[in-house]
């Protein structure tokens, strides 16, 4: 090969890497903008998703439901052992008023 063949070789060679330095640039630029975006949508999903809170409250107020409910259970079974209890009581009476 001749020097001047080596020369042409280099310079060419030169100019391909000036243009991926180019080329280079404008992917990383590119690639900036798509992060960027991808940072927004993360943020936006986040935000929107955030009711995680709400997620949470929501499972506290089924819990506090369900206390509630077995709460209600209890007083619902005392409430009717009592009815029972004075409705017998009011019998035995009414029996003893009777006899005398």
């Amino acid at each position: 090969m001749s020097a001047t063949e080596e020369i042409e070789k280099r310079v060419e060679a030169l100019e391909l890497s000036k243009h991926f330095n180019v080329t280079k640039a404008a992917v990383q630029e590119v690639e900036m903008e798509m992060l960027l975006k991808l940072r927004e949508i993360r943020q936006t999903m986040i935000s929107t998703t955030s009711p995680s809170a709400s997620n949470k409250e929501l499972e506290a107020l089924k819990m506090e439901n369900n206390k509630l409910k077995l709460q209600n259970a209890k007083q619902a079974y005392r409430v009717g052992h009592l009815v029972r209890s004075v409705q017998e009581l009011q019998s035995q009476l009414n029996k003893g008023q009777e006899t005398q």
